[in-house]
């Protein structure tokens, strides 16, 4: 009878530590995944038009974004990848600030920037306008999630 105990506690053991590592495997597999997409998005947002209106709005070159222009498409690519981020982080929860360190950076500048700003002042200005009769307009501003995410990493990279 006490074999039989213990061959039990054995296979229950064996049971057990199965179950723990393949908990840990799915963690595993998951941390991998997230990272994968993660730099699937860094590397759409090294692609040639996402960098040049990038760089253009680091180094001053655009004074204001001109409707209906190249550099208004770019910026509206640049915008929608960071809100397109910011949206995955509060809805699927998938991702931490840590994770959106390789794009703390470029977030936090694109926000500060002056003429983003005066576009985004402009953009909303418009949708507002165009959209005053919506109940929780408020919720659905034009890159609503880029705003939150780019004062979210401010708060925690500048400790503001």
């Amino acid at each position: 009878m006490q074999i039989t105990n213990l061959l039990t506690l054995i296979g229950l053991g064996g049971v057990a530590i199965g179950l723990l590592l393949n908990v840990w495997a799915v963690h595993r597999g998951n941390v991998q995944k997230r990272a994968e997409f993660l730099m699937h998005l860094y590397d759409k947002m090294l692609s040639d038009d996402i960098m040049e209106i990038f760089f253009k709005l680091e180094y001053g070159k655009i004074k204001k974004i001109k409707e209906n222009s190249a550099d208004e498409k770019n910026l509206n690519k640049l915008l929608s990848l960071f809100d397109n981020i910011g949206h995955l982080k509060e809805t699927t929860k998938n991702f931490t600030d840590d994770d959106l360190e390789y794009f703390a950076m470029e977030i936090i500048s694109t926000f500060k920037n002056r003429v983003v700003k005066e576009y985004l002042e402009s953009i909303e200005k418009d949708y507002t306008k165009q959209y005053k009769n919506f109940k929780h307009l408020d919720l659905i501003k034009p890159f609503g999630d880029f705003k939150k995410l780019a004062c979210d990493l401010i708060r925690k990279y500048e400790g503001l």
